[in-house]
This record gives structure tokens, C-alpha cells and sequence, in this order.
């Protein structure tokens, strides 16, 4: 879920639904609503307004979660509408990385002003090419970051490491006082790898038509485990910045592993089950909740359990038979047991599976063993359907900007919601 305002100051807010089809196993994304929004954005007024829009498509009683950014009014919207809500992760990871930034500002700075001479200069461009091309090189023009995405700065840094021969070189013929100094060069090399931990982790979950919650715990721990393999660092400004990014880290995602829909996505995931969790402590939690909730489904062809009537024995059968009497208490009492058991059963069974390999679909598994874990398949279309993110829903209104141009302002609120709908379904 996301809110957007137009630049004819039309307020709108933007729903998709994220699904897995039963039949195909294929996650689908359908955008419910790219709708003009007047009303005062109050949580209370957003809650009621997703709650006439979900009974609208009939999915009132089928909201697992509801992900969005971290805007306040919408967290509040959910939790007066009594949904379970998720923190975009691809926006906490923008948070983070884009206050990491200020850290090593300075040096940014001055590639910002390097680059936006050469953008600017026709002569300068020229003179770059030229010396790339004498240098045998490639060339490569250099990328001009976006203020409000953080990937861009990455790229911008990561392009102009990579002609940094033919760029000092050109700086010293075009304009000798942008001229980095052997102490920025060093900080953009040793800052790239910590920042492309980040930069790697933002484009796998904002994938669309990729299972995404089920990385989420998994991604913090490599994020974790990552970041400290720099610890050695020796360079001040390079250890601050690591030190900034575990203590974040921390404090955003600390307790990620007690999320209860994020968890249960994790384990249901079958390439990373145990294995996604640094906490031992709870992925067993967790298992342990997983293993009553499975245990109370009834599957379709089942009915609930009802108290056992007395049996009439056949004829010829004695009423009374020492030898067997104590089988039959044992049958008796584990009757009732049945169900929950059988989840048990079920749920360590697929545990006991070993992990398929990260690059396999996840889905196709599933799909291939719904006879074998009938319960767990079931749960799992409640938990797999997830995203990590909002970035499917803030692409619609890249489409937006698309269908809403200067030439074609004239398209009134319904008819461009339409527009939108056909677009993006």
C-alpha cells in the first residue's frame, strides 16, 4: 500500500493484492485501486476507506498483512482496522543506508560536483571518451545520482571508481580543482563493498512476482553476518561507517525474528526452514506455534472431530476380552488426538526434507507435495503470498506518471483510475 500526490494535487492512494494461484502455484499481483483520496489522511479515515475497498473485491475476511511504508497514518490506519501489519523492507533499508551516507558526505559531495561538470560540459564528455578510448578502455559515461534513491548514489560511486584512471586524468586537463584527493578515492573503494550488501539486499526484494517474506529474516541475518567481516576496518571514516550500520541494524531489525508471519514464512519456505534464523531460540518458537496451528486445520475432506460413539460388537465377538482390553483403551484415547497428531507428523516430515537449492522454485515444490503436506500447503498459501515490500504498489504510480503527462492533464480522476487499472492488470 502507498500514498502519492499527482502534480494536479489530486491525493491518491494505491492497493495491490498479492495471491498465489492455487491451481499454477504462480504468485500474482493485481492492483485493486489507484484511487483519489480527499478526505483528511487520518488513520482513522485510511482504515475505513480499506475497509470499504476490501469488502468492495470481497476480500474482507482474506487479508493475511497489509505491507507499507513506514508513514505513521497508514501504520495506524492498520492497526485500528486489526490487521497485521509489515514495515516495507526495502524502505527501512533506504532509511538506513541514506543516513549512512552523511558519514562519508564530504567525498560524496565532490563526486557530485565532478559529475555534474561532465554532464554539463560537452567539451569535458568529449575529452573523458578520448581518454578512455586511448586508454583502451570501454567508455563509459558517468551516472548522475537521484536524491531520493539511494541505489543511485551507489551507482554514481560504483561508475566512477570504475574510470577512475581515465577521470583524474581528464580532471587534471578540464578543471584541476575537482580533483579528488588520494583520501576520497580510498574511501569510495572501501565504502562500495559495505554499501553493496544494501544495494544487493534492496534488489531482491523489490523483485515483483517473487516470493519475498520468506527472505526477509534471511536477509537481515546475511546483512548481519556481512557487515561484520568489516570490523577490522583501520580507516576512521570506514569504521564509523560499519559502526553506524550494526548498530542500525539492531535497532530496526533486531527483533525481526519474533514477527510471527514473517517467521512462519521462513520455515514454510522450504530452502531455508532452520536455516533462515541466527536465533535458535526462535525458529523453535516458532516451530512450536506452526505445529498447533497445522493441527487444527481440517482439510476439506475431513470433518471435525466429534466424540466417538460406543460400537456395538459383531456377533460372535465376546463382550468382554482381557487380551484385547487394553489394546482398545489405547485406540480410545488416541482418537481424539488424531488431528493434531497428524500435523505433528506432517510438519516434521517436512522438516526432516532437506532444503532445496536457493535457485529452485519454490512455488513447484509446493505444488508437487500438496498431497504429501496438505495442512502445511494450506497455511503456506497464507504466508508465502506476502511481500517484503511496497514497491509493487509505488510502481503503479510510475505508471501513473506515465498516463498523467503534461499533454494529457485533461483526463478527469475516473477516467485516469481506469486507465491505470487496465495498465497495471
Amino acid at each position: 500500500m502507498y500514498q502519492y500526490r499527482y502534480k494536479m494535487h489530486l491525493r491518491d492512494i494505491g492497493i495491490t493484492a498479492h495471491f498465489i494461484d492455487p491451481g499454477t502455484h504462480i504468485l500474482r499481483t493485481v492492483m485493486i485501486g489507484c484511487l483519489q483520496f480527499n478526505e483528511s489522511h487520518t488513520m482513522i479515515n485510511i482504515s475505513e476507506f480499506l475497509k470499504e475497498k476490501f469488502r468492495e473485491w470481497c476480500i474482507h475476511q482474506k487479508i493475511c498483512a497489509i505491507v507499507s511504508d513506514n508513514a505513521s497514518n497508514i501504520l495506524g490506519a492498520v492497526r485500528i482496522g486489526g490487521w497485521r501489519s509489515i514495515s516495507c523492507f526495502a524502505h527501512t533499508i533506504n532509511l538506513v543506508v541514506k543516513d549512512s551516507l552523511e558519514i562519508i558526505a564530504d567525498t560524496v559531495i565532490k563526486v557530485k560536483n565532478v559529475v555534474e561538470f561532465f554532464n554539463r560540459s560537452l567539451p569535458a564528455q568529449r575529452k573523458l571518451k578520448e581518454i578512455q578510448e586511448q586508454m583502451h578502455l570501454a567508455p563509459l559515461k558517468l551516472k548522475q545520482d537521484v536524491c531520493t534513491r539511494w541505489n543511485s548514489t551507489y551507482d554514481m560511486l560504483n561508475r566512477f571508481l570504475k574510470i577512475k584512471e581515465a577521470l583524474i586524468a581528464s580532471i587534471a586537463i578540464m578543471r584541476a580543482e575537482l580533483a579528488l584527493t588520494p583520501n576520497d578515492w580510498m574511501i569510495i573503494e572501501k565504502s562500495l563493498p559495505i554499501l553493496s550488501i544494501f544495494y544487493e539486499v534492496s534488489n531482491e526484494v523489490s523483485a515483483e512476482n517473487y516470493v519475498s517474506a520468506s527472505k526477509y529474516i534471511v536477509l537481515c541475518k546475511l546483512m548481519y553476518v556481512q557487515i561484520q567481516k568489516f570490523s577490522n576496518e583501520t580507516v576512521e571514516t570506514i569504521k564509523g561507517l560499519v559502526s553506524f550500520f550494526k548498530t542500525e541494524l539492531m535497532h530496526r531489525f533486531g527483533d525481526i525474528e519474533k514477527n510471527m508471519l514473517l517467521r512462519e514464512a521462513t520455515i514454510l519456505d522450504p530452502r531455508f526452514k532452520k536455516s533462515g534464523f541466527r536465533d535458535i531460540r526462535n525458529f523453535e518458537a516458532a516451530a512450536a506455534d506452526l505445529k498447533l496451528k497445522i493441527g487444527r486445520i481440517v482439510l476439506s475432506d475431513e470433518r471435525p472431530l466429534q466424540p466417538a460413539e460406543p460400537v456395538e460388537p459383531t456377533p460372535g465377538c465376546s463382550k468382554v476380552s482381557s487380551l484385547w482390553e487394553q489394546f482398545d483403551e489405547e485406540v480410545a484415547r488416541q482418537v481424539p488426538e488424531n488431528p493434531v497428531a497428524a500435523g505433528i507428523v506432517e510438519f516434521d516430515k517436512y522438516m526432516n526434507e532437506p532444503q532445496i537449492n536457493r535457485h529452485c522454485d519454490l512455488l513447484l515444490w509446493w505444488k508437487e507435495r500438496k498431497a504429501i503436506y496438505p495442512r502445511l500447503h494450506s497455511h503456506m498459501l497464507k504466508r508465502l503470498n506476502i511481500t517484503a515490500t511496497s514497491v509493487p504498489c509505488e510502481r503503479v504510480f510510475s505508471k501513473a506518471g506515465l498516463t498523467l503527462n503534461d499533454r494529457r492533464t485533461r483526463l478527469t480522476t475516473k477516467k485516469l483510475t481506469q486507465l491505470m487499472f487496465i495498465s497495471c492488470n
